[in-house]
């Protein structure tokens, strides 16, 4: 297990390359998720007309996403605290109640909880892939996911031999790691 948390040698393929960092792993997924928030990408790649009502359904569903991630961060971090018991799950059972306004079934309390903080990675990785696509936008337009320049940014990133951390990406963008850019992404989303 330490060898795993240490990374991959540098010559592993990429979905090894990937161990190096979780929040990089979650930031590469929630990226790709984004992709259903561009109308244009729907329309273009997806051949989707979505109504605003569903454009707003998915933004909504992403808020959800965004506040379950964040409630298991503050559980598990209460779990790894106070040990993976009834306090817990209380706790998460309360925050997931405030995230989503519903009740965590007692039994289910327990089963997102990771004392070991890959919660908290997701949440960062959310927060970097907001910040990613502001990135991709200033440098190739707002259609960066057609741009064939992208493709070899994106490649540099996460192919072979390139292992960057949540850290260097937030450096290369010239901005202090944050949740600023998801929660603006989130609330221009719900518009």
């Amino acid at each position: 297990m330490a060898q795993l948390r240490a990374g991959p040698p540098g010559d592993a393929p990429p979905e090894d390359l990937w161990l190096g960092d979780p929040a990089v792993v979650h930031a590469c997924a929630a990226l790709l998720e984004g992709l259903l928030h561009e109308p244009e990408f729907l329309r273009r790649c997806a051949k989707a007309e979505l109504s605003r009502d569903d454009e707003r359904a998915i933004a909504i569903a992403g808020v959800f996403d965004a506040r379950l991630a964040a409630a298991r961060a503050l559980a598990s971090q209460q779990a790894h605290d106070l040990g993976l018991g009834t306090r817990a799950a209380a706790a998460h059972r309360e925050l997931h109640a405030r995230a989503t306004g519903a009740d965590l079934p007692a039994g289910l309390a327990l089963a997102d909880l990771d004392p070991f903080g890959e919660p908290a990675f997701e949440l960062a990785g959310r927060a970097l892939a907001a910040r990613l696509r502001l990135f991709l936008r200033d440098r190739y337009d707002e259609d960066w996911w057609r741009n064939p320049r992208t493709a070899t940014s994106l490649n540099a990133l996460w192919g072979r031999g390139g292992r960057p951390t949540a850290a260097d990406l937030w450096a290369e963008m010239g901005s202090p790691a944050g949740i600023d850019a998801l929660v603006d992404e989130l609330i221009e989303s719900c518009r």
